[in-house]
């Protein structure tokens, strides 16, 4: 069930709710100039597209897989920044068609925002939250709550070896 519609990300860090990033123009250039400048340059199946981000990367993966999923059919978010845009990217799933998409995978460390516990708790329940609303929609759906896990580049890229494997997997 989402979290109650209560400015979640305010909670977290205080931003204001105005201040919006570019995420759909970026994952607009993606699709429309990346993605085919990259399958006419390099030896790809453009039917294969996965796409993997860790924090805000792992929230714009989530949206790229909301809004193109006949594109990237299988996406990874580690450690996604999903409270920045709690509200809309929930509302965004449960309004998407993901029949598509092949897989997806989560993951979220118990200690995100290292000795801040509140904040790595409500950064978890962030994370827990959205991967409900996605295992009802996507065929194989994977979380994991990862024990300690601090919100930095040495734990992801420890962690990053199981997504490979996960996403490339045949089951």
């Amino acid at each position: 069930m989402p979290l109650e519609k209560r400015h979640f990300h305010r909670k977290v860090n205080r931003i204001y709710p105005d201040l919006r990033g570019k995420g759909k123009e970026y994952i607009k250039f993606i699709v429309e100039n990346l993605k085919p400048h990259i399958d006419h340059t390099y030896r790809t199946n453009p039917e294969q597209a996965y796409m993997a981000g860790i924090s805000l990367g792992g929230l714009i993966s989530t949206y790229a897989a909301c809004c193109y999923p006949h594109i990237f059919k299988r996406v990874a978010a580690l450690s996604a920044a999903y409270y920045r845009n709690q509200e809309e990217i929930e509302n965004i799933i449960t309004k998407s068609d993901l029949s598509s998409l092949e897989k997806i995978y989560l993951d979220c460390g118990t200690a995100e925002a290292g000795e801040n516990d509140r904040v790595s708790e409500l950064f978890l329940d962030s994370n827990q939250t959205v991967f409900q609303l996605l295992k009802i929609k996507v065929k194989l759906a994977e979380s994991r709550q990862i024990e300690g896990a601090l919100h930095n580049y040495e734990t992801f890229k420890r962690r990053f070896p199981d997504v490979i494997k996960f996403l490339t997997s045949e089951t």
